[in-house]
């Protein structure tokens, strides 16, 4: 994998837990649609506001390995479709 796919991989890393600490609050209250909004929304927006806040000069150290902010957030949220897409494949085999 090259250079700009791992910083990538990372932010995403960094990114998931809130997300799925909200997603899975919501998925206890409206099952796997909620938890697959919620996951792809507002989890998500409210994880981009947490490194936005407490993270600021994260960004910096991808911009200088040639990843924008505006990558990283587009390629995470194209994970995040990824991610329900598997899962929803897996409860449909199931």
């Amino acid at each position: 994998m090259n250079k700009k796919a791992q910083n990538i991989v990372e932010f995403y890393k960094t990114t998931i837990l809130i997300n799925l600490a909200l997603s899975l609050a919501s998925a206890l209250f409206s099952g796997f649609y909620g938890f697959a909004f919620c996951f792809i929304s507002f989890g998500f927006i409210s994880s981009i506001l947490m490194k936005e806040v407490n993270k600021k000069n994260d960004y910096l150290f991808y911009y200088n390995n040639g990843v924008t902010k505006s990558q990283l957030w587009v390629c995470s949220f194209i994970l995040n479709i990824a991610v329900i897409l598997f899962l929803k494949s897996i409860t449909l085999l199931f």
